[in-house]
């Protein structure tokens, strides 16, 4: 299919190039009409979680959006072990 498609443009270059230019002329016209109604953004569901935390967030934080993502993992202290290593004071931090 492509093949074909090849050689029919390698055989007229003209004739295509004239129908890409009519085609984008034609998708200029039909699209111009859309661009007030294509908004940036808005695309995640309010009943979502990620949607929920958000509107938590900014009532309890009115600073802003946060910059920083705090990840805590419990699955080491599950096991038995502690997540944290305890201290004591003759432990060195470097």
């Amino acid at each position: 299919m492509l093949e074909r498609l090849g050689r029919a443009v390698t055989a007229r270059p003209w004739s295509a190039l004239l129908f890409v230019v009519v085609f984008l002329v034609d998708a200029l016209v039909v699209g111009a009409g859309v661009t007030d109604r294509l908004h940036n953004g808005g695309t995640s569901d309010p009943g979502s979680e990620s949607a929920r935390a958000a509107v938590l967030l900014e009532h309890s934080f009115p600073a802003g959006s946060p910059n920083l993502v705090l990840e805590i993992s419990v699955f080491a202290a599950v096991r038995g072990r502690p997540a944290v290593p305890r201290l004591t004071s003759g432990d060195q931090l470097s």
